[in-house]
Parts: structure tokens; sequence; C-alpha cells
């Protein structure tokens, strides 16, 4: 048979086409149903490289055994190319079938039987695999028409071709055409398959993009509407994103803000305010969590939203800068409902334990001079205002607490550092013993000689919290490790432990009341009140936020100086004596009046009663006392205003010593701050003890003497 190399150029360039174009696509997508493709027209190419010397090949009598290989491979990757593109498992039990028709075909060359029985089982074989791989097309309803019918008709006449080929291969028609027909099929098939594979593709990807879209439209609604404020700013510092929470915390609604270059303006009009904000977002290292800001709502109100900047830490395509808000606000206003609420309970509880204490110091001398049993009277009378002063100092930690400012800090002592914090090393080493001392480590790196404003007993109990808190930490043993720093005006005090750490919840509800994850027998105050205690001194607590294995609290306390700077110039003053002068008392609370009027008396001092501004200022008017002692909240008014009504010497100072009485803690009842700082000689908290009323008394007698001695201009108004 006479073979025209155009017609086998032609088919080797096809069968070479279609192999390049499957393998592009099985590398490019790496779907397993394109690799079996490609191998299956990887063995249609070698088969063409043989074909031509197939018919009547005598002296080569194991080609048709290598043809039969090729071809029947070829048609069964094309089978399971098909299957598993459609999701059904593969013809494994068809391989059996395709194995004993290769044997026949192996066995009949072998035997050299005639061409035409040789090849007949391997071509109807081949029909079949390919018709059943065309049903299998044909029957897929979910896949388009026109790809299905057009890859299912191409593999049925490829099948049709291979049941009359053992007939006509011989036949002068064959010789002419049969290649080209046979070259042409293959090519159709490829081609269907190829649009079947495109058309699922698209469908595939319009699928996903439905679903995309759904998705980024749920997303889009769970963001507009989720409870927190989301933001977020474009390249050109434009706002693109504005939910509705913080249209609704704001007053700002979308519209307004979006798109344009002045949202920044809007929220912080103040020129300050609105560069601290730009300042934090355009930082190169932008992200920041939980920045505390006043911003400006529409209506011109102030609302303290926590802002947070995550844009590093999440970078999203489009958005410069962006992150979220929480309004603390509500938060804000139920702490100063608390705090007012705890005030008014402290400043009542002062009242109390003042009239006590008062009365019972007043009782105290008077019992101690009738004799055995007056004595013992006065032991008992000293018991009670011990218990007395106690109360004063649960008072006193209410107020520093729940007001969270700086506390009564006018009693504040320089305390050298070192030995407070040996102090609560030897005290938990004496009393918590079963916590596992002997496994734990203690090391101590303080610089001997720095002072802090304190009051040693309180500071005692901070660090005794953080040591047993450490030392709860580690039960198996550990390293505690305590330094120090000093910044500006400040010493930082380290608590660090090598226990297990602390979770993100864990670390943000660290200083509740009554949050511990000890279980429920824990009261978990330990921190809540250290961090109060702390305030009460102007420092703070605080813990730090790095993640990993250990615990480190961070103590800041005032650092204090060599000689403590006095607060106002005062008049040189004479010993404190006791004894002689006039005191108009102004209080409202009779009990407590009854009690510092007794105490006054006894040692020797004048004293008249008011229990209102009004009844002050009527006995100022009658006469000038060397000393005022008022009480700060009257039931007309504030006690500082009485300031106005003092007769003045010649320099415009006041002939009568101020001297101020309060149940408010520092930061509860500011009341006339700093300008009662200025006016009153002595500023004494409730319940102030015995001696020291006498000795802010006795200052103010001297101070007012001082003064007296000089003439009269009139009095303030």
């Amino acid at each position: 048979m006479e073979w025209s190399l155009t017609k086998i150029a032609a088919g080797l360039a096809g069968a070479s086409v279609l192999f390049v174009v499957y393998l592009y696509l099985a590398a490019l997508h790496r779907q397993r149903f394109l690799f079996l493709w490609t191998l299956a027209w990887s063995a249609y190419l070698a088969r063409y490289l043989i074909f031509p010397w197939m018919p009547h090949s005598h002296g080569l009598s194991l080609l048709p055994v290598v043809y039969a290989t090729l071809a029947l491979a070829g048609s069964y990757l094309l089978l399971c190319g098909a299957r598993d593109f459609l999701g059904r498992p593969l013809p494994w039990r068809w391989l059996w079938f395709l194995l004993a028709t290769y044997a026949w075909t192996f066995i009949s060359a072998l035997a050299r039987l005639p061409f035409e029985l040789c090849t007949l089982p391997c071509a109807w074989t081949l029909a079949f695999t390919y018709a059943l791989s065309g049903w299998e097309l044909w029957r897929a309803e979910r896949l388009e028409k026109a790809g299905r019918w057009l890859a299912a008709a191409g593999l049925g006449l490829w099948s049709l071709a291979q049941v009359t080929y053992p007939f006509i291969i011989n036949r002068p028609l064959y010789s002419q055409y049969g290649y080209i027909i046979s070259t042409g099929l293959e090519v159709w098939t490829a081609i269907g398959l190829l649009i079947v594979f495109f058309q699922h593709s698209r469908r595939e990807l319009l699928e996903a993009q439905a679903v995309l879209t759904g998705s980024e439209e749920r997303l889009r609604l769970a963001m507009h509407n989720m409870p927190l404020l989301l933001y977020a700013f474009d390249e050109k510092g434009r706002l693109v994103v504005w939910n509705r929470e913080c249209a609704r915390v704001t007053g700002f609604a979308a519209r307004e803000m979006l798109g344009g270059d002045d949202a920044v303006k809007k929220l912080f009009p103040q020129a300050e305010a609105r560069a601290a904000a730009l300042a934090a977002w355009d930082a190169p290292d932008a992200d920041f969590r939980q920045r505390e800001l006043e911003t400006t709502c529409a209506d011109g109100s102030r609302k303290l939203i926590a802002w947070s900047n995550i844009s590093k830490a999440v970078p999203i395509p489009g958005w410069a800068a962006w992150g979220v808000g929480v309004d603390l606000s509500e938060r804000k206003r139920a702490r100063q409902a608390l705090e007012q609420l705890a005030a008014g309970v402290a400043h009542n509880f002062n009242n109390v334990l003042m009239a006590v204490m008062g009365n019972l110091q007043a009782t105290g001398p008077l019992l101690a001079q009738s004799g055995e049993k007056g004595r013992q009277a006065a032991e008992l009378v000293a018991n009670a205002l011990k218990s007395a002063a106690a109360g004063r100092e649960v008072g006193a930690r209410l107020s520093a607490y729940v007001g969270g400012g700086a506390g009564r800090q006018g009693d504040l002592t320089p305390l050298e550092l070192s030995p407070v914090v040996q102090a609560a090393l030897d005290l938990a080493r004496t009393g918590w013993s079963h916590l596992g001392l002997a496994r734990v480590e203690f090391r101590v790196r303080l610089k001997p000689g720095t002072r802090v404003y304190a009051r040693r007993g309180e500071l005692m109990e901070v660090f005794l919290n953080l040591i047993k808190n450490a030392l709860e930490a580690m039960p198996q043993g550990g390293v505690l490790t305590m330094t120090q720093e000093e910044r500006e005006q400040d010493v930082l005090i380290t608590f660090s432990d090598t226990g297990p750490g602390m979770d993100m919840q864990t670390r943000q509800r660290a200083f509740d009341p009554f949050f511990s994850t000890k279980g429920a027998a824990v009261r978990g105050l330990g921190l809540s009140s250290s961090l109060g205690i702390l305030h009460s001194l102007g420092g703070d607590l605080q813990v730090d936020d790095k993640p990993g294995p250990g615990a480190t609290f961070l103590v800041r306390l005032r650092r204090a100086e060599e000689a403590e700077p006095q607060a106002q110039a005062r008049l040189p003053l004479a010993a404190a004596g006791r004894g002689g002068g006039r005191v108009l008392l102004v209080e409202d609370e009779a009990l407590v009046a009854l009690g510092l009027q007794a105490m006054l008396a006894q040692e020797g001092y004048s004293v008249r009663w008011a229990d209102s501004l009004r009844e002050a200022r009527l006995a100022l008017g009658r006469e000038t006392p060397e000393v005022l002692l008022c009480d700060m909240m009257l039931p007309d008014g504030a006690g500082w205003e009485l300031a106005a009504d003092l007769s003045l010497d010649r320099e415009g100072r006041p002939l009568t010593s101020l001297v101020v009485l309060t149940g408010w803690s520092a930061d509860c009842g500011g009341q006339g701050g700093a300008e009662l700082e200025s006016l009153a000689e002595a500023v004494l908290h409730k319940p102030v003890e015995r001696e020291p009323l006498l000795k802010a008394i006795a200052q103010a007698m001297a101070s007012a003497a001082a003064r007296q001695a000089l003439p009269k201009t009139g009095s303030g108004s």
C-alpha cells in the first residue's frame, strides 16, 4: 500500500497539536481528567508513528501488538477522563476486558494469524469503549447541549469507524481517505471535549461569581449592621466605609461622610485633637488598638470612642487605613454614676465616723480624769477610736478606687522603695509557705535609695497582691523578677513571673472587680483593689500585653524628690502652741459639730457653731474669728464661698485663717479645686483624728495672729 507523506504529516501534526494543547491545559488547571486526556492523545500520537507500516507488515509481526497497546490505552484513558470529568468513579472493571483483548492480539500476532482476525477484537473493543465514553457525555444533562452533543457525536462516529475498520482496511477507498477520516474524527472528538470543558469551566466560573457576589453582599450587610463602628480611608484620605453603627453613634450619616475630604474635620473640629488623630492614622506603623479619643458628634456633643486601626496587620486592597471603634460613652456614664454613688456613700460614711470619732475623742480626756474606772473607760474609748480609724480607711479605699483619679494625696509621704518590697517578700515567705515558696526564685533588682510618694501600708498591700498572684501562677516553681526603671517624674517597678501567662480575654478583664480564673471561691478583688490604691497614690497598674508564657505587671509611682516642694507660700509659723483664740465652726451635721466643739473647747478655744452659710455670714458680720473651720458642703452652698466674706489686711490677705473639713475624697468632691487649695490654710478629710485637727487649728491661729497685728482694710466682697 502506498502511503502519502502529506497524509502522514497531516495526521502527525494534528495529533501533536492536540497533545500540546491538552498538556498546556493540564499544567494550567491541574485537573486529573485533563492529565488523563493528555495521556490519551500522547498514546494516539505514538500510534500515528507506526500506523503507515501496519497493513501486510509480515516482517514486523509485533507491530499489531504495539498498535493495539497504544490504541487500547488511549481509548481507556479517554473513558477514564470522561468519567472523572463528570465526577464518577473510574471504570476499573473495564480494564480487565481491555487486558483480555490485548492478550488475544498478542497471541494472534505470535501465531501469525491473518491481519483482519488479529485486529478484529481490538477494533470492536475500541468501538465499544468510544461508544461508552460518548454515552457518558450524552447523558450528562448538567452539561450544555452543544458541547456534549458535539463530543458524543465525534465519539460515536469514531466508534462506527472502528467497527468497520477490519473490513475496509484493504479496500482502495480506505487507502485514499481512511487515514484522513481517522485523523478528522480524532480532532473532532478532541475539539468536542475542549468545548465541553470550556463550557463547564465557564458555568463553574459564573456559579463561583454568584456565590462570591452573595458572600460579598452578606459580608457587606454584616459589616454595615454589626454593633461596632467600622471605617476605612482610601489612598487620598477620603472616607470610603462608614457603617450604620458609626452613623448611630456620631449622628453623621454615610452620605455626609463618604467621598469627602472633611470627615476627620467633622469628627475632630479642634485643631489639636484633629492633628493627634491624623498623626496616629498617617504614621508609618499606624496600627493601634483601643485608643480613646473624644469624638465630636453631629449635634455638637462629645463621645468617648476607643478607635483601633489594624490596616498593617490585616491589609485590604483599596483601603489605605481601616479599623473599628467602640463607643465607651455608656460605660463612662455608668462609671461616673458609680463614682457619684460611691462618693456619696463614702461622704456619708465619713460624716458618721467623724461624729463617732469626734465625740469619743472629746470623751476620752474627761474619762481619764475620773479615777481608775474612768481610765478603764478611756481605754475602751481608745479601742473604739481604733475601730473607727479602720472604718475611715474603708471609706478612703472606696473613694480612691471608684473615683479613679489622683485620690487623697495630701497625706502621702516619701518612702524608700527597696525596704517596702523586701518587707512584702518577708511577709510572703512567712504567710504563704503553702504556695511552694521553696521552689520559687526571687530576683530583686531595685536601686537602693529610690523614694516614691506613697502610704506604706497601702503600697505593701499592692506588692503582696502581685507577689501572691505570681506564686499562684507557678505552683511547680519558677522565677519572680522585680526590676526598677526611672522615667522622668515616675518610677516603674516590674513584676515578671515565669508562669503560663494570660490569654487576651484574661488580660482585658484582669482589673475587673470579682473577676478571677481561680474558681468561684476566690473573690477576684486583689488586682482591682491594687489598681484603686495606686490611683489614689497618683500612680497606675498595667499588665504587659506581650504574647507568650509568663505575666508581667507594671507598677508606676511618683518619684519623691529630695526636698518636697511646698504647695504655696505661707507666713512663718510660730510653734504650734494650743489654747486661746476664737473659732467659727460651720458644720451642718449636729453630731459632728458637737464632737468638734467639745475637742476644741478642751484646748481652751472659744467655739461658735453655725449650721449653714447664712448663719456663718451673720456670725462673720458680728465678729472676726481667728479661724474659720468650715465643712465643704453645706445645705445652702459650698463652704469655700465664705472666703469672700473674710476681712482682709492691708496686703489683701484674710485676717481669718480658713480650715476646710470635707467628707469627700480629693477627686470626688472637687468644688473649689485649685482655688480652695490657695485659700485654705489646711484641708482635712473626715474623719480626722484629734492630733492632726488640733495641729491644723494651732497653725491657723498662729497665721491669723500674725495677720491681725496689721490694720484692717475692710472686708472682701
